[in-house]
């Protein structure tokens, strides 16, 4: 949602103002809704997701997003989500990135 450093300027200034900007604005309000609330969350920011099966190779980043994040295969955003399931505590209301 937030702007990356690897963001290229087509992206950043023609793509995301055009096609993405109230999906971001919801995503935001989204967030903040769930912050403000007493539910247990974890929010996952995956990047651009791509076919392939869990192998359990990806970073983890608790807090902010990657400023060099890549791809990553739906297979090892199921593996990671599920490991939040049945780990909850680590990334109890938490935004958690992730990427390759």
């Amino acid at each position: 949602v937030a702007p990356q450093l690897n963001d290229g300027w087509i992206y950043a200034k023609v793509y995301t103002p055009l096609f993405l900007a109230k999906m971001y604005e919801d995503m935001l309000r989204m967030e903040a809704i769930l912050e403000a609330s007493s539910v247990d969350y974890t929010i996952v920011r995956p990047p651009y997701l791509t076919k392939g099966k869990p192998d359990g190779n990806y970073r983890v980043s608790p807090g902010r997003n990657f400023d060099d994040d890549s791809s990553l295969s739906r297979g090892n955003l199921a593996h990671f989500l599920l490991r939040a399931v049945r780990d909850a505590a680590p990334f109890s209301r938490m935004k958690v990135a992730l990427s390759n």
